[in-house]
């Protein structure tokens, strides 16, 4: 199989691999169809910032299930799929408390072992979710980063009836927008520095915007309280 391996000093190459087998019975094997490239992968790939180095990143992969340990009975080949990229240890004080992503001992695909810039990979069936079938396979490359801001709105109890702001309107604030719009929030803010973002914002739903570097916070509390009301 085909995968991107990325070495030292920002050299990214296209190797030859064998492609895995599945060598326990809790482990699936995925054809990855979509694999998307995160913020956090470029100082990995330009900066050294990798724990290793020669490694294959990609953590924000869908595809489709291509073979299933014996002890796996609720995916079958041909299912589509989201990665699930934390490995924590489910031991240590912080998991046992069900804050797996403040585990002391994690694991993570694509980031502290080979990840999805591949066109297969073995992970255990507890980090791939099912996708519905109805579901564009490139869309579930999206589930990772999605999370991010479906957890702020778990926190907070959901955002329906409610008032949100989200501030930066990346990738992760664009997602956010579009959560708390089918997740039936009152308003939707978006507050960026950047023209461009907050036009895609007001795109996926936002209905109002700020640009905070052309005003002032203190002049302009009122206008941002009144939209958090």
């Amino acid at each position: 199989m085909k995968s991107v391996v990325n070495d030292t000093d920002g050299i990214v190459r296209v190797a030859q691999r064998v492609i895995p087998e599945i060598k326990h019975q809790d482990e699936v094997r995925v054809k990855i169809a979509s694999s998307g490239l995160c913020g956090s992968d470029l100082p990995r790939i330009f900066k050294n910032g990798a724990h290793y180095y020669p490694i294959t990143l990609g953590h924000e992969f869908s595809g489709y299930i291509d073979a299933v340990g014996s002890g796996v009975d609720d995916l079958h080949p041909g299912d589509a799929v989201a990665c699930v990229p934390l490995l924590p240890c489910f031991t240590c004080p912080e998991c046992l408390k069900g804050f797996y992503s403040q585990c002391a001992k994690y694991d993570f695909i694509g980031s502290r072992r080979d990840g999805g810039f591949a066109e297969y990979i073995v992970v255990n069936r507890k980090n791939v979710f099912a996708l519905p079938t109805d579901m564009p396979i490139e869309d579930g490359a999206f589930i990772e980063p999605i999370t991010v801001g479906l957890h702020a709105f778990h926190l907070a109890q959901g955002c329906e009836n409610k008032n949100v702001i989200i501030i930066g309107a990346g990738t992760i604030g664009l997602l956010a927008i579009q959560c708390a719009v089918a997740l039936g929030a009152k308003s939707v803010t978006a507050i960026d520095i950047s023209s461009e973002k907050l036009a895609l914002a007001k795109s996926f739903g936002a209905m109002q915007t700020f640009n905070s570097l052309e005003m002032s916070a203190p002049a302009n509390a009122g206008r941002f309280t009144r939209a958090a009301l």
